[in-house]
C-alpha cells in the first residue's frame, strides 16, 4: 500500500534521478528536509516493497515499479 510519504519519497528520489544527480540518503534528506536517519529508516522499507535498490555508500536507485509510481 503506497501512502502520501511514500509517494513523495519516490518523486522525490524520481525528480533527482532525472536531474542527473546521483540520489544519495544526503541528498533525499536535504530535498525531503528531514534528517537522514528518518530517510534511512523509509529507504529500507521502500526497499522492501520492491520500489527501489540501495546499497550503504552507494546511489539509491529506483525499480520499474519504483519509477512508474513515482512518475
Amino acid at each position: 500500500m503506497q501512502t502520501q510519504a511514500n509517494e513523495n519519497y519516490l518523486k522525490a528520489i524520481y525528480f533527482l534521478s532525472q536531474e542527473n544527480i546521483d540520489v544519495s540518503i544526503t541528498e533525499l534528506s536535504k530535498k525531503m528536509e528531514v534528517s537522514k536517519p528518518t530517510v534511512n529508516n523509509m529507504v529500507k522499507k521502500m526497499q522492501e516493497k520492491g520500489w527501489l535498490y540501495y546499497e550503504k555508500y552507494k546511489p539509491i536507485k529506483l525499480t520499474v515499479k519504483g519509477k512508474r509510481l513515482g512518475a
